[in-house]
């Protein structure tokens, strides 16, 4: 069953494939190995009471076991089809836990190593070439002065994040332009001030525009998310028809 198939292959047991929770015949199986190859809370003399899934009263011997596990899980001998499959999944993750605590101890777990990373700082005549080669890709002028590069970081890390992101990419590909980036003239674009000092204002001011229309477009979709979550909430509201409720 996929519920437990990760934590059974995890542990070795050899029917895991074809295991099914819904079975007495196969819980007993699955208990009676994990006890004698990986839990081992009896000495093995003592295990016959839990290895031994034909016997009539072997239920009764199953919740004594859970109790001294201290399993939080127990329900007495009479157990139906969710606590056993609650316990099931209590006692593959108790057996998988035990597994690691042996194989940290015996030091056969072997940890892999990080990745080594090459480490790029601002003084660096690469970084400035790398950065040069970046903005060469996303068409977006490289200045000369420090200060104005750590504007340039703020610059890419918006490009990068509006222009490749799924939606973007996606967009882009439905519209049949991701080879042809669009550039655009700020003189042609209205500044929305009656009158400006110079062209550097105007294009000032055209900038801080174009940077509320996007946060403005960032906002509209945010809210467009909030109403499409609240729509699938009330199109299709839990009910109880036996208490007579409807919602949460």
């Amino acid at each position: 069953m996929a519920l437990f198939a990760r934590r059974l292959q995890c542990v070795g047991y050899p029917n895991a494939t074809s295991f099914d929770p819904n079975s007495d015949e196969h819980l007993r199986a699955l208990v009676c190995w994990l006890e004698n190859k990986v839990i081992r809370l009896y000495e093995v003399d003592s295990r016959s009471a839990i290895t031994a899934p034909l016997s009539p009263a072997w239920f009764v011997s199953f919740s004594q076991y859970l109790s001294e596990l201290k399993c939080p899980l127990v329900q007495g001998p009479a157990m139906n089809a969710v606590d056993k499959k609650a316990i099931i999944g209590w006692l593959l993750s108790h057996a998988v836990s035990l597994l690691f605590g042996d194989s940290v101890s015996s030091g056969s777990l072997k940890f892999s190593e990080a990745p080594s990373t090459t480490t790029i700082t601002p003084e660096d005549n690469s970084w400035h070439s790398k950065l040069s080669e970046l903005c060469g890709l996303l068409n977006i002028p490289f200045p000369a002065g420090d200060q104005e590069r750590l504007l340039l970081l703020e610059a890419l890390s918006k490009v990068l994040e509006t222009k490749f992101s799924p939606n973007s990419i996606q967009q882009a590909i439905d519209e049949g332009t991701v080879n042809t980036p669009k550039a655009t003239n700020l003189s042609e674009l209205p500044h929305g001030i009656a009158e400006v000092p110079n062209d550097k204002m105007g294009n000032a001011a055209i900038i801080l525009r174009l940077l509320h229309n996007q946060d403005l477009r960032q906002l509209q979709t945010q809210i467009n998310e909030i109403i499409v979550e609240a729509q699938n909430l009330t199109a299709n509201p839990k009910t109880n028809t036996k208490l007579g409720l409807v919602g949460f």
